[in-house]
C-alpha cells in the first residue's frame, strides 16, 4: 500500500494539472458574495431542489438577493456556452449584454430551461435564475447581477 502512495501522489497532480488546462476560466472571482452549493455529482431524487427553494424563499424573506444556478438538466436548448438568465420582473441589469434573458412569464419556460429550473423559477419569483451547461459560466453572470447569495 506504502508503494501506491507517491503514484497517487502524482496521478492528483496530473488531474489538477489537466483540470487547469481545459477549463482555464473556472476559478471565479472573489467578490464576497456567499455561494451555497447543494448536492453532489451522484445524488438525485434526494431533495436538492426543494432545499434550494427554500434557500431562495429564506433569503428573499431575510431582504437578501440571491440567484439560482443550474446546467439545466434534460434541456437541449441550454447550450454549453450561452447562458440563459431568467430575471424577477423588477430587475433589468445593463451588465447581462450578451446573455439570454427571458422573462418569468415566458411561455414554455420549463421547455427553455427544465422543469425543475421552471418550477424554481416559480416558487423563488424574487430571486433570479441562470442556466448554461458550463455551470462557472452561469455563476459569473449571477455574480455580474450583484446578488448577495448564489
Amino acid at each position: 500500500m506504502k508503494l501506491l502512495l507517491p503514484l497517487s501522489w502524482i496521478y492528483g497532480a496530473g488531474v489538477a494539472v489537466h483540470r487547469r488546462a481545459s477549463a482555464p476560466d473556472a476559478v471565479l472571482p472573489d467578490t464576497g458574495t456567499r455561494v451555497i452549493s447543494v448536492g453532489n455529482l451522484e445524488a438525485g431524487g434526494n431533495g436538492k431542489t426543494p432545499l434550494a427553494m427554500w434557500l431562495l424563499e429564506h433569503w428573499t424573506a431575510r431582504g437578501l438577493s440571491s440567484a439560482y444556478v443550474s446546467r439545466g438538466y434534460g434541456v437541449g436548448s441550454v447550450s454549453a456556452h450561452a447562458v440563459t438568465c431568467v430575471l424577477p420582473p423588477a430587475c433589468a441589469p445593463p451588465s447581462l449584454a450578451g446573455k439570454r434573458i427571458l422573462a418569468q412569464s415566458f411561455p414554455g419556460l420549463a421547455s427553455e430551461v427544465g422543469d425543475e429550473g421552471a418550477l424554481v423559477v416559480d416558487r423563488a419569483p424574487a430571486s433570479a435564475a441562470f442556466f448554461c451547461r458550463d455551470k462557472p459560466r452561469a455563476l459569473r453572470a449571477a455574480l455580474e447581477l450583484g446578488v448577495d447569495r448564489v
